[in-house]
């Protein structure tokens, strides 16, 4: 089947039904046949539906970036930009174990759960300071759906409910590395590896 074809959402409707008629004397039990005795209705989004956090793998020597590093969270545009054209992971293709660790993302083996952990709360750290060092950035602002304003507003009340921008900003800036450590527990990292 081609690829576009895939795509999309898949509704799958299982059902429980009586194959014939049926003598009963229990008033609410099901008689004819075809009654439905039980029904369920799941939805999966197959590959090209789902959002994905856009990723490439380059040769970071050949860019600005240094050489050794594992990755790095590009985070371009404003905040009403769709965040599939504002956030870039860029995996250096050097380091052979963090490309197969995001390879292997959906099925991964216990050391690429120890590699994810560590990027993903890497991305959340850059991209909750992306968010408060734009001061135009606030949770009561409206952005668009699917948005880097919006992303960045649910990264923020997913891994820090009820706290302010405000208070947020004043944290970063009076303990920088503080705060980088608060992320990292509210990120939760290395608790799945």
């Amino acid at each position: 089947m081609p690829g576009a074809q895939l795509g999309g959402t898949l509704t799958l409707d299982t059902q429980l039904v009586l194959a014939g008629f049926r003598a009963s004397d229990a008033i609410a039990a099901p008689r004819r046949g075809g009654s439905i005795l039980w029904t369920r209705r799941r939805s999966l989004r197959l590959q090209g539906d789902a959002p994905q956090f856009p990723i490439a793998v380059v040769d970071f020597e050949s860019t600005h970036l240094p050489a050794e590093s594992a990755w790095h969270v590009q985070l371009s545009g404003d905040l009403n930009t769709a965040t599939m054209g504002a956030v870039l992971l860029l995996v250096n293709q050097q380091k052979k174990s963090i490309v197969t660790a995001f390879q292997n993302a959906a099925s991964p083996r216990p050391i690429d759960r120890v590699y994810l952990s560590a990027a993903y709360a890497d991305i959340a750290r850059s991209m909750i300071e992306h968010a408060l060092a734009d001061l135009d950035f606030e949770l009561e602002n409206d952005y668009p759906e699917e948005s880097l304003g919006a992303t960045l507003q649910n990264l923020l009340a997913t891994f820090f409910p009820n706290v302010s921008v405000q208070n947020l900003r004043l944290r970063r800036e009076q303990s920088p590395n503080l705060f980088a450590t608060e992320v990292q527990a509210a990120v939760g990292i290395f608790e799945e590896a």
